[in-house]
């Protein structure tokens, strides 16, 4: 007998957790908000500029994703950046872990993974009910679907908002998810008129969490762009402070913020807001089972490990999708 399920959100999480299921020949099928894959793991280009504006890098520590990176290194898919970056005094700080990079942006790794997948875009979940034995997802587009089982990737906020519409949700779960929150961070994305002075391997990071900007990679210098360009990132700080205000302006002081760092004037820019950039906390687990019959399972990067974040975040969709294919006894 085969068995159904629906997967919303195409972040790694979400991805890794539907090709664990199709490999045990489900069906499956991805439900994705947006126009792209990847959730934060996210490419954009302005003219030649290619910025990786999300997830920057990621690193590799259990064996799953240790074979899953290697087998994309040897595909060309990923590439190794460094061991350490700049800090906000420009002093190179090595730790010795590795952190890779998708060649072609980090959006790429994601579309190469999400390759064997059905996935649906610009389908925004609106509701979810269980009718039987299955789950009825509506979309905003008008679109239904149904499935044996359901797995909620998106940020823990988004995801819920459709789990509280759940008649017999716990209230004591609800009362624990709604406790944990997300860093907002917003974004800068700048081409330049020249190299941007900053060192090899081309990034600061700052461990100051008053200070504006958080991160700033030169993407060239990482070898994604053919153009000299930059992407800042505020500190979930600064980003609280001027969520509210318009984009441009807090993009604006975020490059000037960046001034004495840069090389370089900026040609253009654009900004960005995450509003679930990252989680301030996690839960322990790897996922959270929410209702049995029909199965409901949340997973992603509120789960298990903040210091490793897609890793985390891909390890939350194998342990949740191999947790449902035992419940429902598939092989």
């Amino acid at each position: 007998m085969s068995h159904s399920c629906l997967v919303i959100g195409a972040g790694i999480a979400g991805i890794i957790a539907a090709r664990r299921l199709l490999k045990l020949d489900w069906q499956v099928t991805v439900l994705e908000k947006s126009k792209g894959l990847g959730g934060r793991m996210a490419t954009r280009r302005i003219g030649e500029a290619v910025f990786d504006h999300g997830a920057q890098f990621f690193t590799m520590h259990s064996m799953f994703f240790r074979v899953l990176v290697e087998h994309m290194q040897d595909e060309g898919v990923v590439g190794e950046w460094s061991r350490g970056f700049l800090n906000g005094d420009r002093i190179l700080s090595l730790d010795g872990y590795l952190r890779l990079y998708g060649r072609a942006g980090m959006s790429a790794v994601a579309k190469y993974l999400a390759e064997p997948l059905d996935v649906r875009m610009q389908e925004d979940v609106l509701a979810i009910e269980a009718i039987g034995p299955k789950w009825r997802v509506r979309c905003k587009s008008g679109s239904e679907f149904e499935a044996d089982s359901l797995i909620l990737t998106a940020p823990l906020p988004q995801a819920l908002t459709l789990v509280q519409q759940i008649p017999a949700f716990d209230p004591e779960l609800e009362k624990r998810l709604k406790e944990l929150k997300y860093e907002p961070c917003i974004t800068v994305m700048a081409t330049l008129d020249g190299p941007s002075g900053i060192p090899d391997p081309g990034a600061i990071a700052s461990a100051d969490p008053m200070s504006p900007i958080a991160w700033m990679a030169d993407n060239r210098i990482k070898g994604i762009s053919p153009v000299d360009c930059v992407t800042i990132h505020g500190t979930g700080h600064f980003s609280r402070q001027h969520w509210k205000l318009d984009r441009e302006a807090a993009g604006d002081m975020l490059w000037q913020a960046a001034q004495p760092l840069l090389a370089a004037d900026r040609v253009e820019m654009q900004c960005h807001g995450w509003r679930f950039a990252r989680p301030v906390t996690v839960l322990p687990e790897n996922y959270l089972m929410v209702q049995q019959t029909p199965p409901l399972l949340l997973a992603g990067d509120a789960f298990g490990d903040m210091f490793h974040p897609v890793e985390g975040a891909a390890l939350s969709g194998l342990e949740a999708a191999k947790h449902l294919s035992k419940l429902l006894h598939s092989p």
